[in-house]
Order: structure tokens, then C-alpha cells, then sequence
């Protein structure tokens, strides 16, 4: 997802990434549903984590997994700047991700 943005100045440049070799929608989405899948695989695996509340893990972690759907299905990846916004989106859902394993292991020491 990273190089998605900037791949016309990777193309340009001659750097050989995932999106300047092959179709980038293929890449986005399939980096998409691998960023989706491991959102749904953390909150399935969630509740027999130690020390994690259940009760905030799994929807934090189905919540991350929709906004990234989100994210996903508003994005167009052959645009420059919609590639942009939507990295930036890819971004905030991983900082959503850190929010909630902390908020899940607060409350599970309470």
C-alpha cells in the first residue's frame, strides 16, 4: 500500500515495486484484503490473548477491519491523490489498532 501513491515517481525513477510492475488495482486490492483479514483474524484470535479485554478487543478490532473496508471500497488507486487520502486512511485505522489493544489491556487490569 505504501508505494501506491507514489508509484508514478517510482516508475519514473526505475524502482521496481509491486504497483509499478503489475496492475495497481490487482495490488490495492489485494494489500486490502490481507490489511481486512488480519483486522478479522486478530479479533477472532483476540479473546485467547492474555491479559486483553474481549469485550473491547474484538469490536475495536472488527471496528479497524470496517473502517478499512471503508477505506477500501473509496479508493481509487489508479488516481494520485484518492491513492493519498486513502493510504492516509490505511494509516489511522493501524493508530485505531494500537488505541484499542491499549484500551482493551486497561480495562482488562481493572
Amino acid at each position: 500500500l505504501k508505494d501506491l501513491p507514489d508509484r508514478w515517481g517510482d516508475a519514473q525513477y526505475g524502482i521496481r515495486t509491486f504497483s509499478t510492475q503489475g496492475d495497481v488495482a490487482s495490488v490495492h486490492r489485494v494489500a486490502m484484503a490481507v490489511t481486512v483479514g488480519c483486522y478479522c483474524g486478530a479479533a477472532i484470535v483476540g479473546p485467547w490473548i492474555s491479559g486483553l479485554s474481549p469485550w473491547v478487543f474484538v469490536p475495536g478490532e472488527l471496528g479497524c477491519a470496517a473502517l478499512s473496508v471503508w477505506t477500501w471500497r473509496r479508493t481509487d488507486p489508479r488516481d494520485k491523490a484518492s491513492a493519498a487520502v486513502g493510504y492516509r486512511w490505511v494509516w489511522r485505522a493501524y493508530y485505531l489498532h494500537h488505541a484499542v489493544v491499549a484500551a482493551a489491556a486497561v480495562v482488562f487490569a481493572i
